[in-house]
């Protein structure tokens, strides 16, 4: 026999033998989702953690993303990864020492895209309607030896 048709027959044999029964076993229903790392993640165009990234990341279908969180001094909800708001935007200092009134006009640094200011959480789920049909999940930052880490 030649090798093409040897290779015909065990094909098409493996084509009838096949069967799609899959088991899972997990929290999520069963089910396995999709989701983004701080939006369309760290190799998109648009920069992490931004508005334009996680409504992009759910506007392509994901069922949710992860997004980092830190806490102001008067207790918001900051998107936002680094320690120190200097180094990506416009402003300065630790976030969980600045109260959200300091850091809600910050910009960030884009050589790209311009107007991309740090978002509040609160303004994140208003901004992206129907928030109760997506999963997030919180990657919460605490920048070590900057205040009381347990009272943080």
């Amino acid at each position: 026999m030649n090798f093409k048709l040897i290779l015909a027959i065990i094909l098409f044999l493996g084509a009838f033998s096949c069967k799609k029964n899959i088991s899972l076993d997990n929290l999520n229903g069963d089910k396995i989702g999709c989701f983004g790392h701080a939006g369309m993640g760290s190799k998109s165009v648009y920069p992490a953690n931004t508005l334009l990234s996680l409504e992009t990341c759910l506007n392509k279908g994901a069922d949710g993303t992860e997004m980092d969180i830190q806490v102001t001094k008067d207790g918001v909800l900051v998107i936002f990864h680094n320690d120190d708001l200097s180094s990506i935007t416009e402003c300065g200092g630790v976030i969980r020492d600045l109260n959200w009134s300091d850091i809600e006009t910050c910009r960030l640094h884009s050589l790209i895209l311009k107007n991309l200011n740090v978002i509040s959480f609160e303004e994140f789920i208003q901004t992206i309607g129907s928030p109760s049909k997506y999963t997030f999940t919180f990657d919460c930052k605490l920048t070590p030896g900057t205040g009381d880490d347990n009272e943080y």
